[in-house]
């Protein structure tokens, strides 16, 4: 045996990761029996004189019909290749005498010695790691059962009867990686124990020439095999020599999309090159479908269940792959457009809608507030007449298809109150001076609640927060007032119509008419009128129809009169906005005085006494002087006599409501006052306060002894105290004490200038 101890070749590469998987695959050559193709066949040993192994191979090479030429790996050169259908390589012979003579030869090569690997560049160069033996070993593991060169065996078959050396490799992953040691060592399981390219397959740095196949035996391995380990090698040579027909490393695999997408489906298939594609659907051959992958047009539900299969054919035959079934499932829906929150006014309604893809049909469903809205079942929904109550309600959309139910985003509907619609304004306008006028108003549309607030002129009236506003009382000064009413709801405010209102004024009329008068000479007299009508009221006194200069009001006090004024006419014309009435005529009457000598009065002398007879002349201060006077009935009613007291002491007087006496004097040279006053009924007393022509009258001038005097004068005795009275009705001369009093009961009022 001719081995070069401790250089073990590099275990093949593993072919990719999914040659791992157990796959069901088509074989063109099925089960254990293996066919020969009658071939000649150079077999290069180490020795002529063929050992037990070497002479078990020629054998087995015979007895499949193929005519075998033996030459030592020294003697042999690449033009012994001429005509041969398969180079085998034993592991008798040493490395060194073969080198790289056959590197590039078309023909295809089986070698089971590791430095042969290395020099045909089908594994690495490291000995113990790119190739090598292991000891002791009577099985091997199958990765690739649907290889050729598994001849259909599983598992880990017996391949030596009894234990040997077993040679590996470690290819590129282009090459098969039919079957590896059966070991359960990481490192073991790098290991092939038969591998092989296909002619044009990358290897470790050269591409195959040929087919070219690592086998497990080593120098006297083949006389030890087994049926399985010769049925093996049977397997393996006829693949050398013939490819195989293609089958699947990676059958396609069944595919899920969503509708509308598409779907790839993929092979990996191995065999003797050039091969071919031709992808099928449901058994019927797809147009243009000749790649080792097939991508199908954007998906329809119809796809739904499709069978796809693709027969992958060679020189050896035609293989067709299994079916991978296409499970399209419907597009869930998508919103494209969803639903935009709303603000609508209250009474209007709010539309929602959505835009949804995805595979039909889809089905929708509205909701408010998480409740179903009956019938709300298509893509857009539109609300009932809105309330306040259903403001900041939160509307969503459900979309369901057979591929999944999604719902919306929230859209929010909020609802604005609407302000208040005012019908034009009711009014009871116009109105009389002092009559009331009534205005009301009318909401028909609006949110509530609702307030009030009537306007003047833009000016709110206070405490006029009613739907209704009485007016009252309306005046003539309020004729043309502007009147309207701002309503406020939750929707804001609202004005009205403005109305104005109309005042009529009331015409005048005299309630008190002015009475006629009769006055001494003398004297004054005054007239009065009352009148009711709009204001304002003016008058105007006309004597004997003509106006009298300066008389504008009610009342009219005439100058002292004379007695040729008897008989004069006086009325007042009173004037209001209604226009003017004239009061009934009040007729004048003046009766002369009689006649009193002054002479009598020379003399007299007064003091001015309070109702105790004790002198005035304390309290306010009242800083004029204050004349009594006396009179009679003389022309023009000249005064018979006339006292101005003033201050006494330098005093202001008081001037005091009551009594007041008036001393004459003493002595029978006053005269006896008894007979004067019974000969003069007509005497009066006037009392008035002032200085010069600015004394204003205060008593009435009527006779003393008249009723107007709220008591009778009276003559008093001694001191003047009022508990020494004389007899009622009897005026004399105090002849016990020479002293005369006379008590007026006059009413005392105080004026200014």
């Amino acid at each position: 045996m001719h081995r070069i101890h401790g250089r073990v070749s590099k275990a093949c590469a593993h072919l990719s990761s999914g040659l791992k998987s157990s796959l069901l695959i088509l074989m063109a050559i099925a089960g254990s029996a293996v066919q020969s193709h009658a071939a000649n066949v150079l077999l290069l040993v180490g020795n002529t004189t063929l050992g037990a192994g070497d002479k078990a191979v020629q054998d087995t090479l015979k007895n499949m019909g193929h005519t075998v030429t033996v030459k030592t790996g020294l003697a042999s050169v690449a033009a012994d290749t001429a005509g041969k259908a398969l180079i085998v390589i034993t592991s008798t012979i040493v490395p060194a005498d073969v080198g790289t003579k056959f590197l590039s030869v078309k023909t295809p090569i089986l070698a089971w010695e590791g430095g042969t690997f290395s020099a045909l560049k089908m594994t690495g160069t490291v000995s113990g790691t790119d190739f090598g033996t292991l000891l002791t070993q009577t099985t091997i593991k199958i990765l690739l059962p649907a290889h050729a060169m598994a001849a259909g065996q599983t598992g880990t078959p017996t391949v030596l009867n009894s234990a040997d050396t077993v040679t590996w490799g470690k290819p590129a992953t282009t090459a098969f990686k039919v079957a590896q040691i059966n070991s359960a060592t990481v490192t073991d399981s790098v290991k092939a124990t038969i591998f092989g390219y296909e002619e044009g397959a990358a290897m470790v740095g050269q591409n195959a020439t040929g087919r070219r196949v690592g086998f497990f035996l080593d120098d006297d391995g083949a006389g030890k095999w087994s049926a399985s380990g010769k049925t093996l090698f049977r397997a393996a040579v006829n693949w050398a020599i013939t490819g195989s027909a293609p089958y699947f490393i990676t059958p396609p695999a069944p595919q899920t999309v969503l509708e509308t997408a598409t779907a790839t489906f993929t092979v990996s298939a191995l065999g003797k090159t050039p091969v071919t594609y031709q992808w099928l659907k449901n058994n019927v051959a797809i147009s243009g479908a000749t790649g080792a992958s097939y991508t199908t047009p954007a998906t329809v539900m119809g796809d739904n269940g499709a069978s796809f299969t693709v027969a992958v054919t060679n020189s050896v035959g035609t293989t067709t792959s299994p079916a991978a079934i296409l499970t399209v499932t419907a597009r869930p829906p998508v919103f494209t457009t969803q639903p935009a929150s709303q603000t609508v006014n209250e009474n209007q309604t709010a539309s929602f809608s959505v835009a949804v893809s995805g595979t039909a049909p889809i089905t929708y469903a509205w909701k408010k507030g998480g409740v179903a809205i009956t019938g709300a079942t298509s893509a857009a929904y539109t609300t009932p007449a809105t309330t306040m109550a259903d403001s900041n309600a939160q509307f969503t959309c459900t979309a369901a298809n057979a591929g999944a139910t999604v719902t919306s985003n929230v859209a929010v509907l909020t609802v604005k109150p609407l302000p208040p619609v005012l019908a034009p304004l009711v009014s009871n306008s116009p109105a009389n001076d002092g009559d009331s006028a009534k205005f009301s108003v009318t909401i028909t549309s609006g949110t509530p609640p609702f307030t009030y607030q009537w306007q003047r002129a833009t000016v709110n009236i206070s405490g006029a927060t009613a739907s209704s506003y009485k007016f009252f009382p309306a005046r003539l000064s309020d004729n043309n007032a502007a009147i309207r009413c701002i309503v406020t709801g939750r929707g804001g405010p609202a004005t009205s119509n403005t109305v104005t209102l109309q005042v009529n004024p009331l015409p005048v009329a005299i309630i008190k008419q002015p009475q006629g008068r009769t006055v001494y000479e003398g004297q004054k007299a005054s007239f009065s009128v009352s009148a009711t009508g709009s204001a304002p009221l003016s008058f105007q006194w006309q004597l004997n129809q003509a106006n009298i200069n300066g008389a504008t009001d009610s009342l009219y006090t005439t100058p002292t009169l004379l007695a040729s004024d008897s008989g004069a006419s006086y009325r007042c014309v009173v004037t209001n906005p209604g226009g003017s009435l004239a009061s009934s005529p009040a007729v004048l009457s003046v009766r002369a005085y009689s006649k009193f000598p002054v002479s009598q009065w020379i003399g007299v002398s007064a003091e001015l006494r309070d109702d105790l007879g004790n002198p005035v002349g304390k309290g306010a201060a009242v800083e004029k002087d204050m004349v009594v006077k006396l009179f009679t009935n003389l022309t023009g009613g000249t005064a018979a006599y006339q006292e101005d007291f003033t201050a006494a002491g330098g005093q202001p007087i008081k001037v005091q409501d009551g009594f007041f006496t008036l001393y004459l004097g003493s002595g029978a040279g006053n005269g006896n006052l008894n007979q004067i006053l019974t000969a003069n009924p007509s005497l009066f007393a006037e009392v008035a306060i002032g200085q010069g022509a600015s004394q204003e009258i205060l008593s009435p001038r009527t006779p003393i002894t008249s009723p107007a005097y709220q008591g009778a004068p009276q003559i008093l005795k001694g001191s003047g105290n009022p508990s020494a009275t004389a007899p009622a009705g009897s005026y004399y001369e105090d002849t016990d004490n020479g002293a005369v009093w006379l008590r007026l009961p006059v009413r005392w009022t105080q004026v200014s200038n």
